[in-house]
């Protein structure tokens, strides 16, 4: 017995390619991917400075000088909530 002939049975009986499991994602998309992504370290870079001034600004608001407790007891609620507004902006881009 020979061997079974294949010649050929590719022209009647084309295959077709697997399809991607995944979606192709357009140029646009992945361009507004990366925005929001820059974006996103931006305001982790900031909030962190944010964080940094908002621990100083306590530090000075328990100091020995009323004036100076004053001032930086205002200026660090003003930065708490500056702190929180742009967690909550962050939150959004995720």
């Amino acid at each position: 017995m020979s061997a079974p002939s294949y010649q050929g049975l590719e022209k009647s009986h084309p295959v077709n390619p697997i399809p991607s499991k995944q979606p192709i994602m357009l140029e646009s998309k992945l361009a507004a991917l990366k925005a929001n992504i820059d974006t996103a370290q931006a305001l982790h870079v900031r909030t962190k400075q944010e964080l940094k001034d908002a621990e100083r600004l306590y530090q000075e608001a328990n100091s020995n000088s009323a004036e100076g407790r004053t001032r930086a007891t205002t200026s660090w609620k003003h930065n708490l909530s500056l702190l929180a507004a742009h967690i909550l902006i962050g939150l959004c881009f995720w």
